[in-house]
């Protein structure tokens, strides 16, 4: 298996279709999110031959890696406040759930341990609920389900769909 990646840059497209340079370096990026203030974005970067998580500053125009383990981090999605980015990486074997601090500090958690490939999706807007897509589980519609995890005690998980792809809280 050979990744074939293709060197881009970030901008901004405004309503029109007009775009600006936003982060000019060229590299291979995907799932940019932005934070809830709209002032950090956070993207996978192929940098050193994996992938990493990267938070770039907006009004400081100033990229930072986040993540730095020697297997792939990516999908990253904040939470309400700005204060977590939770993300899939493979630095235990197969890509499982994690969060770390968005300010860098700190070691990474883990938050999942599966036999399948997990990838984070969204945030609920309280903070209280973590939604993923995980892949491999042996059901009959091709192991593709959306599934939630509480992130505090007492919450219960609400929901266990298959046969969904990738899902997104609403604010409503």
């Amino acid at each position: 298996f050979r990744r074939v990646l293709f060197r881009s840059t970030v901008v901004w497209v405004d309503r029109r279709g007009r775009f600006e340079p936003l982060w000019e370096d060229e590299r291979f990026y995907r799932n940019p999110s932005f934070s809830p203030d709209g002032t950090r974005l956070a993207v996978d970067i192929v940098a050193e031959g994996q992938f990493d998580v990267w938070i770039y500053d907006i009004e400081r125009d100033v990229p930072t890696r986040l993540t730095f383990s020697e297997a792939d981090d990516s999908s990253a999605h904040w939470s309400p406040d700005g204060e977590y980015l939770y993300f899939s990486s493979t630095r235990d074997g197969v890509a499982n759930l994690y969060r770390k601090l968005a300010d860098g500090s700190g070691e990474a958690e883990r938050l999942s341990e599966s036999v399948n490939l997990q990838f984070s999706s969204s945030v609920s807007p309280d903070g209280r609920l973590l939604a993923f897509n995980e892949q491999g589980s042996p059901t009959f519609d091709y192991g593709n389900n959306i599934r939630q995890m509480a992130l505090e005690e007492g919450v219960e998980n609400a929901f266990d769909f298959p046969g969904f792809g990738l899902s997104d809280y609403s604010e409503d």
